[in-house]
């Protein structure tokens, strides 16, 4: 049997199994990709700078105890079973391939501000630039939250934890909603930020 008699037979073993699979074992063979591998692959290629992190993404078919449709989770967490900067996604997650793939590495970002040095410094150096107008808002939603039973850390450790990250996160995604009310040097940090994650 030539080499290309062998290739033949494999193809039709494959194709033979998809219709039979009591006659020829899979095993051994390619094992399927993981779960969100070619968008977590796009990801990459446009933002270089996470794929030093390797990320987890996985579905789970739940809900959010939070109430959101996607979740990140440090390495340290305890309920991370991973061991890895790992994003959770829900069952009220984007199906929608663009969607999805703005709220994984949206989430993404989390892990750089406490992995990331410089990126951390340009987060706090765009908190830091935040107008009256803007902390006043920070501060009645971090209200809002905590009478709705929704938020029990400290003001403080809500800024450093989520808020800061979410207030990067949401205008560099383009979210319409966060965009408009930056200031000037805001917008030059987020410009610094976008160039950092495509070239860095």
């Amino acid at each position: 049997m030539n080499g290309q008699d062998i290739v033949n037979n494999k193809v039709f073993n494959y194709m033979k199994a998809s219709a039979d699979k009591t006659n020829v074992d899979l095993s051994g063979q390619v094992p399927p990709k993981p779960e969100f591998s070619d968008i977590v692959s796009e990801i990459y290629s446009e933002m270089p700078v996470l794929k030093h992190h390797g990320f987890v993404v996985k579905s789970v078919d739940k809900a959010s105890e939070y109430g959101g449709s996607i979740e990140f989770m440090s390495p340290l967490e305890p309920k991370n079973p991973y061991g890895k900067p790992y994003v959770e996604l829900y069952k009220n997650a984007p199906t929608e391939k663009s969607e999805l793939k703005k709220a994984i590495w949206g989430d993404m970002l989390h892990h750089l501000s406490s992995a990331d040095p410089y990126w951390k410094s340009l987060r706090d150096e765009y908190m830091g630039a935040r107008d009256e107008r803007q902390k006043k808002f920070d501060r009645e939603k971090y209200e809002k939250l905590k009478e709705a039973g929704k938020e029990s850390r400290s003001f403080e450790k809500w800024m450093d934890i989520s808020w800061a990250d979410a207030s990067v996160r949401e205008p560099l995604k383009g979210n319409k909603e966060w965009l408009g009310f930056q200031t000037k040097k805001q917008k030059n940090i987020l410009k610094k930020m976008e160039n950092y994650l495509k070239y860095a």
